[in-house]
């Protein structure tokens, strides 16, 4: 239990569920902050006639873009999903362990246990294979 579940939980999952968490978070703020500045360019250029502000919208936007594009690429909150989804079903398993008869079983728990990370990693595999 301590060697493969709650180290898989603790030293795995729930970590880089978190990263994606973060990595997602910041992605998004960077698309906002330049959705923001390309509007506020817009509107100097509108209300000002400033036209140097033309060049740097259309750079703007293409970073934007840029960003996400990387952020679907990445698939920061898909990852974030399925990490969370494991370290759950992991917990649950271990919680349930000491209620479930079938569960208190070490080679039917194991093999539960390894079912949930299996089917993480055959995701995680398709998901790769299919772009």
């Amino acid at each position: 239990m301590e060697l493969r579940v709650a180290s898989q939980i603790e030293g795995y999952y729930r970590p880089r569920a978190a990263y994606m968490r973060r990595r997602n978070s910041h992605v998004r703020r960077a698309e906002l902050a330049l959705a923001a500045t390309a509007a506020i360019l817009g509107a100097i250029s509108g209300a000002f006639g400033a036209g140097w502000t033309v060049a740097w919208i259309a750079t703007v936007t293409t970073v934007a873009a840029a960003v996400t594009a990387h952020a679907a690429a990445s698939r920061y909150a898909y990852q974030e999903m399925e990490f969370s989804r494991t370290f759950a079903e992991l917990e649950s398993l271990a919680a349930r362990r000491g209620e479930d008869p079938e569960l208190a079983d070490d080679d039917v728990f194991v093999d539960r246990c390894e079912r949930v990370v299996s089917v993480q990693n055959e995701g995680w595999m398709a998901k790769w294979c299919s772009e």
